[in-house]
C-alpha cells in the first residue's frame, strides 16, 4: 500500500475471505433438507434434487475462488476535497483495477469514522471500474475514508469472494464558524484588536510584497481580491496581493487548557468562535497570527492554514489545575502545556479564565477582549480587559472525528 497526495493505493494482498451469499445459504440448506427428506421417504427424485443443489454450491465455491485469484484487485481512493468544511459531504472515488476476463457482479465495502457501507459493483471484462461513496463530514479533525474490501460474486450469485485491500484517503475536516461570534467584536473593541495592530512588516507571512504582485487563489480569499484580467490571460484564478502600507495585523489566542472548559461542547464552541473571527479577519485582508498553545503560533493572510490548525486543535491537561465540574471534558488529551508566558494578543477565546490565564491577562499591558463560552463568570478581569460571554449553542457537541 502506498499513499500519494492524500490518496492511497492498496492491493489485494492483506487477506481474503470466501463465504456464501444469502442465496447460497438458501441453496445449501435446501440441499440439506431435501437430503434428510430423501432419507425419510426414500424417494430417488428428491435425492437427485438435493444432489443438484449441493453441486451448484460446490461449483460456485470453486468459481468464486478462481475469479478472486484472477482478479488481483488494486484500489486507489481519492477524495474530491482534501479539506472539506464540517457539515458538508465528502465525495470519495475508488478506482478498482482488476484482471477478470469476463463481466461479473461484486461489491465494495467502505469504512470511515467507525461506520461502514457496502455498495454494489459491476465489473466489465478487463476494464477498471469506478466506485463512489459520499460520507458526511460531521466532525472537525482528520478523517480517514477507507475501502476495506472488494468482492466478486460467482455468476449464480451463491458465493462471494472478498479481497481485503485496505486502501484509504485522508481528509482534514475544517471547523464550522459559530454564527454571530465575529459580530461580538464590535467597533468598541477595534482599538484593542491585533496586538501591535499596525502595518504588517515586509517579508512576514504570505503575500506581503504588494506593488501589483499576484498569487494563486486560495480558499478563503475574497472575490474582490481576484485580478480578473490576469486570471483570464493565465487561465487560472489569480489574487492581488495587498500593499504592505495598508495591511494590518490581527492576533488571536485559543485557550486549549482542559481546565478552562466544563465539557467538550464548550471547547468545540470556542473553536467555532475562533473560526468565525479568523474567517472575518482574513476576508478583510488582515495578517492573522493565531496562538494555539502549546503548539507554535500560525501566521497567514489566508484562512486555509489557520483553519487547518484549528481543525487539529486539542485540549491539553494541566495536572496542577483542577478540572471544571471534576470531569475530563474530552476523551483524549495531550500532555500538559508549557506555562502561559508568551505575550497575549488582544483577543483571547476561552471557556473560563483560570488562574494561569488571569495572571497572563494581568501581565499584558495592552488589555483586550476575552471571549468566553459556557457558563458566565462574575469574577472581575484585570484592568484593560473586558469579557464577552458567548453561550454554547444547544446543538454544540464534540466535533472531533472518532
Amino acid at each position: 500500500m502506498r499513499a500519494t497526495n492524500g490518496a492511497c493505493e492498496g492491493r489485494g494482498a492483506a487477506g481474503w475471505s470466501i463465504a456464501l451469499t444469502p442465496r447460497g445459504w438458501a441453496c445449501a440448506l435446501g440441499a440439506l433438507v431435501l437430503g434428510v427428506g430423501w432419507y425419510a421417504i426414500g424417494l430417488r427424485d428428491v435425492w437427485y434434487v438435493a444432489w443438484l443443489l449441493g453441486a451448484l454450491v460446490a461449483v460456485s465455491l470453486v468459481g468464486a475462488a478462481v475469479a478472486g485469484g484472477l482478479a488481483r484487485f488494486e484500489v486507489r481512493v481519492r477524495p474530491d476535497e482534501p479539506a472539506p468544511p464540517a457539515g458538508t459531504t465528502v465525495q470519495c472515488t475508488a478506482n478498482v483495477v482488476h484482471r477478470l476476463p469476463w463481466a461479473a457482479r461484486g461489491r465494495v465495502r467502505w469504512v470511515a469514522g467507525g461506520r461502514s457501507a457496502t455498495l454494489p459493483l459491476v465489473f466489465a471484462g478487463g476494464s477498471p471500474v469506478v466506485a463512489e461513496c459520499a460520507w458526511p463530514a460531521a466532525a472537525r479533525g482528520p478523517l480517514e475514508i477507507e475501502v476495506a474490501a472488494v468482492g466478486v460474486v460467482d455468476p449464480l450469485g451463491l458465493v462471494r469472494y472478498e479481497s481485503h485491500v485496505r486502501a484509504a484517503a485522508s481528509v482534514l475536516v475544517l471547523p464550522r464558524p459559530l454564527p454571530g461570534a465575529a459580530a461580538l467584536l464590535d467597533a468598541g473593541a477595534s482599538e484593542q484588536l491585533g496586538e501591535g495592530g499596525g502595518v504588517a512588516a515586509s517579508g512576514v507571512g504570505d503575500g506581503v510584497v504588494g506593488g501589483g504582485a499576484l498569487r494563486e487563489y486560495r480558499r478563503g480569499d475574497a472575490s474582490r481580491q481576484i485580478n480578473w484580467k490576469q486570471s483570464a490571460r493565465q487561465g487560472s484564478w489569480l489574487v492581488n496581493l495587498p500593499e504592505p502600507t495598508t495591511r494590518t495585523e490581527r492576533a488571536l489566542r485559543l485557550d486549549c487548557t482542559a481546565a478552562a472548559y466544563g465539557s467538550a461542547a464548550e471547547f468545540e464552541a470556542a473553536v467555532s468562535a475562533a473560526t468565525a473571527i479568523v474567517e472575518e479577519w482574513t476576508l478583510s485582508g488582515h495578517l492573522v497570527t493565531m496562538q494555539l498553545p502549546p503548539q507554535p503560533p500560525v501566521a497567514s493572510d489566508a484562512a486555509d492554514p489557520l483553519l487547518r490548525a484549528l481543525a487539529r486543535a486539542q485540549l491539553v491537561v494541566d495536572p496542577a489545575s483542577p478540572r471544571r465540574g471534576g470531569r475530563r471534558p474530552a476523551p483524549e488529551a495531550t500532555p500538559a502545556p508549557a506555562p502561559v508566558d508568551a505575550p497575549l494578543p488582544a483577543v483571547v477565546v476561552t471557556g473560563a479564565a483560570g488562574s494561569r490565564l488571569r495572571r497572563a491577562l494581568a501581565a499584558s499591558p495592552g488589555g483586550g477582549v476575552l471571549l468566553a463560552v459556557g457558563a458566565a463568570s462574575d469574577a472581575a478581569l484585570p484592568a484593560g480587559w473586558r469579557s464577552i460571554h458567548l453561550p454554547v449553542p444547544p446543538s454544540a457537541g464534540p466535533e472531533t472525528t472518532p
